[in-house]
């Protein structure tokens, strides 16, 4: 157990370009020491429980007109592209216990570590390691819109770097980056209508979010795509 004083540590926006190979390092004693949680069978009943429960939200979606809400209909052409994403994974896949939101404010840098907090979504996330590896490419790189892609492309090198020399092996990537990225937005997305309500604006933006993130996904599919051979 961790106390965090949040006034005598720096925000993860501080990160500078070494910091990324440190996050990577990071990221993958986490998934290590994830391993050894004795109850990971609890997390993989609840992750099927989810995941069955999305892909009947995705149907019942598509099946009906949301002519009316513009936000709505840009996500159902969404799904519609991506119907299928649910059947791109089979149980074998699914052998690894994530974080499953590893966004910036559950990312703590003090001057000599790097912490990992909010454990929400882990009680459900038995899915792939790329998807954590995938959320921290998006989040801390992709979304920063003043980074060229050459920054872009240095900073996700030094991140899957440090990964890579905490593990000492090649890093063999058993789900495709992209893959992860697509599936993460479109869990994300059927997750926040499944509780849809037109009157509870914060699920609109929340929408928003994640078109814009899907969007952004594709637009850096071959930046991406090219870690993947690595």
């Amino acid at each position: 157990e961790s106390i965090v004083c949040y006034d005598l540590i720096e925000p993860v926006s501080t990160l500078e370009n070494k910091d990324f190979f440190d996050l990577g390092k990071s990221l993958y004693s986490f998934h290590k020491s994830l391993n050894k949680y004795p109850r990971k069978n609890i997390v993989k009943r609840n992750t099927f429980a989810r995941i069955k429960m999305l892909k009947d939200t995705l149907t019942k979606f598509i099946s009906k007109s949301h002519r009316k809400s513009n936000q709505l209909n840009k996500i159902k052409k969404i799904l519609i592209k991506e119907k299928n994403i649910f059947d791109q994974i089979n149980k074998k896949d699914l052998n690894f216990l994530t974080h499953g939101d590893l966004v910036p404010s559950n990312i703590i840098k003090s001057k000599k570590k790097i912490f990992f907090i909010d454990f929400e979504d882990s009680s459900y996330s038995y899915f792939f390691k790329e998807l954590d590896i995938s959320i921290i490419i998006e989040r801390l790189i992709l979304f920063q819109k003043k980074l060229s892609n050459n920054k872009k492309k240095k900073l996700i090198s030094l991140f899957i770097s440090g990964y890579k020399n905490e593990n000492y092996n090649k890093l063999v990537f058993n789900k495709s980056l992209y893959f992860a990225l697509i599936f993460n937005n479109i869990k994300s997305m059927l997750t926040l209508l499944n509780s849809y309500d037109v009157k509870k604006k914060f699920i609109s933006y929340e929408l928003n979010k994640f078109i814009y993130l899907y969007k952004l996904a594709n637009q850096n599919k071959k930046l991406i795509k090219s870690f993947e051979k690595n």
